[in-house]
């Protein structure tokens, strides 16, 4: 949550100066990083004895066994063909923004706005997904996720001005907190605790595989059919697994 509106600073920050200043963003990105660095070193976690054993008794063939259980390879699957679409969908999406406008310095400055009130959404529903998620379940909570994935996607395509597009992002306010908190529900509802990190971390390393995968076909998608057609594939592929 608190990461939440750190985002909605940094997002209306680097909008409002990004035309006069740029380079101000990876300067105070860089003073984040430091500062960030000084509080892990300052950080000391003190562990017991029974956590000790707990990670000891985790062995390599325990990681293994996941390779027989259908729902990791069923979450894998949502985050190839789900997840990291709608992320590289939403990689470009700032630009494709910027095009609404009659200049790009305009549109910049109105993301910055947009993504400070959508993130500062996304603080709000942080609080409220676990409700939710608790009532619906982990596994119907990602295939509404992926279903508001998908419907943002295609949205993005209708071509109806920069209020309409806008309204659109603000899905993502509420996408991204389920997302989040239905993951996590997911891996502990499904998987032994021991195996918790070591899945969330399977997940991560396929969803980078992916998106170096996505990325560049989409840049190419990009620059062949448009902003408008790509979007309608994207979210077609999105939309088809859940």
């Amino acid at each position: 949550m608190w990461g939440s509106l750190g985002w909605a600073a940094a997002a209306w920050i680097v909008g409002k100066y990004i035309d006069s200043n740029p380079n101000l963003a990876f300067w105070l990105a860089s003073l984040a990083i430091v500062i960030a660095a000084i509080c892990f070193m300052l950080t000391k976690i003190e562990l017991t004895d029974a956590d000790v054993a707990r990670s000891e008794s985790l062995k390599v063939s325990h990681a293994l066994e996941l390779a027989k259980n259908g729902q990791f390879w069923m979450l894998l699957l949502f985050t190839l063909f789900v997840t990291q679409i709608y992320d590289t969908y939403d990689q470009q999406f700032a630009q494709y923004f910027s095009l609404q406008f009659p200049t790009p310095e305009e549109g910049n400055r109105w993301y910055g706005i947009l993504a400070s009130i959508q993130v500062c959404g996304e603080t709000l529903f942080l609080c409220l997904m676990p409700w939710f998620v608790n009532r619906t379940g982990a596994k119907w909570a990602l295939i509404i996720a992926g279903l508001i994935m998908s419907v943002r996607i295609v949205g993005s395509a209708v071509p109806l001005g920069p209020v309409w597009i806008g309204a659109v992002k603000m899905m993502h306010a509420l996408e991204k907190p389920l997302i989040l908190v239905s993951v996590f529900k997911f891996i502990a509802a499904n998987f032994d605790h021991k195996l918790s990190s070591t899945v969330y971390l399977l997940v991560l390393f396929v969803a980078s595989i992916a998106t170096a995968i996505y990325s560049p076909l989409a840049g190419y998608l990009y620059d062949t059919i448009g902003f408008a057609n790509t979007y309608l594939i994207l979210g077609s592929v999105a939309g088809s697994l859940p």
